[in-house]
């Protein structure tokens, strides 16, 4: 079982769900987040950081640190970047905000299936194919991994 948490950027316009995967680290291993707007703020770029499209999560990396035998990962390699795309600390999906929005796109579909079962197949599939192929375009990470 993993669990989730909603946190809010830094200048309080964006939130982002994160997923805590693997029931080992929580939200006290999360340091900040940045949206696109308040990131262009920073200056410094630091191993505990990861960036994706404008978004930054920042990783307490001292209480990450702590884990890294539970990883099997050396201190030396124990980086953000590892944390989060080997999902201990990561989006829940593809973006900061795609689980809400998924869901949000997904209801509208899911109406056709109680009316027409293969135009709501048909449906899900072209929308599925269109979202994929537009977190390519847009070049988040987790597509790219």
């Amino acid at each position: 079982m993993c669990e989730s948490y909603i946190l809010k950027c830094c200048c309080g316009a964006q939130n982002a769900e994160l997923l805590f995967g693997k029931m080992l680290l929580d939200k006290s291993s999360v340091k900040q987040l940045f949206c696109p707007e308040c990131s262009k703020g920073i200056e410094k770029r630091h191993s505990g950081m990861i960036w994706d499209n404008g978004w930054v999560l920042e990783l307490n990396m001292d209480i990450i640190n702590k884990y890294s035998a539970t990883f099997g990962v050396d201190d030396s390699e124990l980086t953000a970047n590892w944390i989060f795309d080997s999902g201990y600390v990561t989006w829940v999906g593809i973006t900061p905000n795609d689980g809400e929005r998924r869901n949000r796109e997904r209801e509208k579909i899911q109406q056709l299936a109680q009316t027409d079962v293969l135009a709501y197949i048909q449906a899900m599939k072209e929308w599925g194919q269109k979202r994929e192929e537009q977190f390519m375009r847009e070049g988040w990470r987790k597509m790219h991994g």
